[in-house]
């Protein structure tokens, strides 16, 4: 696990969890893992911890077991992120200024269409 990207764990986690049509057990998730995979009780750490910032939901799913699910799906988890990136920012004007910047030409012409819509 030591291979892997701050943060990367748990996106691989949510990856997991908004593939599928159903909430998963932790086992479930584990199992859409290429190597290296990480332990069941890594994987419920990630989920809870997932859970405790609002990004996860658990149900139960027996006497012992729990199910999981996303909270949101990925494009409003992604909009929400830049949302609040953007709000942290004290030069909000120069953080754009460098998003805009290293988004593509059809990017940037998909969000001009976007902006130009909601005037």
């Amino acid at each position: 696990m030591s291979g892997r990207r701050k943060g990367e764990l748990e996106q691989l986690v949510l990856a997991a969890l908004w593939a599928s049509t159903e909430p998963l057990a932790a086992n479930d998730v584990r199992d859409s893992f290429d190597e290296p995979i990480p332990a069941v009780t890594t994987i419920i750490t990630v989920l809870e911890r997932l859970r405790s910032k609002g990004l996860v939901e658990r149900t139960k799913a027996g006497t012992d077991s729990f199910r999981y699910s996303t909270t949101s799906d990925q494009s409003t988890l992604i909009a929400d992120s830049m949302a609040n990136a953007l709000a942290s920012s004290t030069n909000k004007s120069l953080a754009l200024m460098n998003f805009t910047g290293q988004l593509s030409d059809e990017d940037r012409e998909t969000l001009r269409l976007m902006l130009d819509a909601r005037e």
